[in-house]
C-alpha cells in the first residue's frame, strides 16, 4: 500500500505497506498534514489479498472537515464515501470473489484556517486463520497375536514353556515382516496360538486336537531329523559305483518312506479328524503341506544335488520358522499331557 499527496506542487509523500499476511493483518497508521489555508489531497493504493472488512479511521484536531473515498480497482463496484469532522470512520466489505484487487483510498481537505495533522489508521482484512491441525488418529490397539503373550497370574511350568515357544515364533515372524510366507501358515498359526493362550483356563486343546498336533509335531521332527542326519543313507553322498548306488537307493527309500508315511498320517489326521479347536482354521493343512514340500527338497538335494532339487527357495524361507512353529505345537501338546496328569492325580485324591 502506498500513499501520495497531490495539491502543493513538488511535495510528494510515499508510504509503502508490504503485502505479506503478517502486514496485511495489522493496522497501519499514517500522519497526513493539512496546511493552513490550503487544500490537501492524498491517495493510498491498497493491495487486497483476503476477504473481510476494510476499515479506515481518521482523527485530527481542529474544526476542519475532510472526506474519505474508497474506490475498487477497475469497474468492480461503486466507491464508498464519508466526509465530516473528526473522528471519521469508513468501512467496506471485500468479497472473496473480487480478489486479489487493488483499491485506492483518497483523503481530501478543502482550504481552511489552521494547520492540522490527520492520524489515519487503515486496517486491511486479515488472512483467514490456518485450518486446525487434525489430531493424529489414535493408533488402534494391535490384535492379540501381535502382542506378547502376557501372563496374568501364576502359570504351570508347562504353560510357561508354551508361552516362551510361541513368543519365539512371534518375534521371529515380526522381526522381518517382508519375508514372504508362500505357504501362508505363519500369521494364522500365531493368531491361533494367541487364542489358545487366552483360553488356557478352559483346558484346551481337546483330546482330538491334541492327537492332530502330536502327529504334526512328529512329522515335522522326522523331516528335521532327515535334514540334519549324519546317517550316510540320509545324508549321502550317493555312491559312485552304480551297483552300490542301487543298493544305497533301495535302503534309503525305506527310511525316507517311513518319514513320508508320517507326513501322510499327519495330513490324513488334519483332513479327517474332528478336532474342535482346529475346525475353523486353515493353518494346519498349510503347515503340513509346507513341511511336505520341504521334505521333498531335503530328499532330492541328496540324490540330485541342491541346484536340481525342487522347492529350494521355499525350504530356505520356511524351514527355520517351521522348526519354531513345531516347538510351539510340541509345547502345547505337552501342556495337554501335563494337565491330563494333573486331573488324574486330582481325581485319584478325591476317590481316596
Amino acid at each position: 500500500m502506498s500513499a501520495r499527496r497531490d495539491g502543493i506542487a513538488g511535495l510528494v509523500l510515499t508510504v509503502a505497506l508490504g503485502a505479506s499476511a503478517a502486514s496485511a493483518a495489522a493496522e497501519t497508521r499514517y500522519g497526513l498534514e493539512l496546511p493552513d489555508g490550503d487544500s490537501a489531497s492524498y491517495t493510498l493504493e491498497l493491495d487486497l489479498r483476503h476477504p473481510g472488512t476494510l476499515a479506515v479511521r481518521a482523527t485530527w484536531d481542529g474544526r476542519r472537515s475532510i472526506s474519505l473515498r474508497l474506490t475498487p480497482g477497475g469497474d468492480d463496484g461503486a466507491s464508498v464515501r464519508r466526509s465530516g469532522s473528526s473522528p471519521l470512520e469508513l468501512e467496506a466489505a471485500i468479497p472473496a470473489g473480487a480478489l486479489p484487487a487493488r483499491w485506492t483510498l483518497q483523503v481530501r481537505a478543502i482550504p481552511g484556517r489552521g494547520a492540522a495533522r490527520v492520524d489515519l489508521a487503515v486496517r486491511l482484512p486479515a488472512p483467514p486463520p490456518p485450518p486446525p491441525v487434525a489430531a493424529a488418529p489414535a493408533e488402534p490397539e494391535p490384535p492379540p497375536w501381535l502382542r506378547p503373550l502376557a501372563s496374568t497370574g501364576p502359570q504351570s511350568p508347562a504353560w510357561d514353556r508354551f508361552r516362551v515357544a510361541s513368543e519365539r515364533l512371534r518375534v521371529d515372524v515380526l522381526a522381518d515382516p517382508r519375508a514372504r510366507d508362500t505357504c501362508r501358515w505363519q500369521e494364522e498359526m500365531l493368531r491361533w496360538l494367541a487364542d489358545v493362550w487366552q483360553r488356557r483356563d478352559a483346558g484346551v486343546p481337546d483330546p482330538a486336537t491334541r492327537d492332530v498336533l502330536a502327529d504334526l509335531v512328529a512329522a515335522s521332527r522326522a523331516v528335521e531329523g532327515m535334514r540334519g542326519s549324519r546317517d550316510p543313507l540320509l545324508a549321502g553322498p550317493v555312491p559312485d559305483d552304480p551297483r552300490r548306488a542301487d543298493v544305497w537307493l533301495q535302503l534309503r527309500s525305506v527310511q525316507v518312506r517311513a518319514i513320508e508315511e508320517r507326513l501322510d498320517r499327519a495330513l490324513t489326521r488334519v483332513l479327517r479328524e474332528h478336532a474342535a479347536a482346529l475346525e475353523a482354521w486353515d493353518w494346519p493343512l498349510r503347515f503340513v503341506s509346507c513341511v511336505t514340500a520341504c521334505e521333498r527338497f531335503f530328499d532330492e538335494r541328496v540324490r540330485l544335488g541342491e541346484d536340481r532339487a525342487a522347492n529350494r527357495d521355499l525350504a530356505g524361507a520356511q524351514w527355520d520358522r517351521i522348526v519354531l512353529g513345531t516347538a510351539a505345537l510340541d509345547a502345547l501338546v505337552r501342556t495337554a499331557d501335563h494337565d491330563a496328569v494333573g486331573r488324574s492325580a486330582s481325581d485319584g485324591a478325591s476317590v481316596r
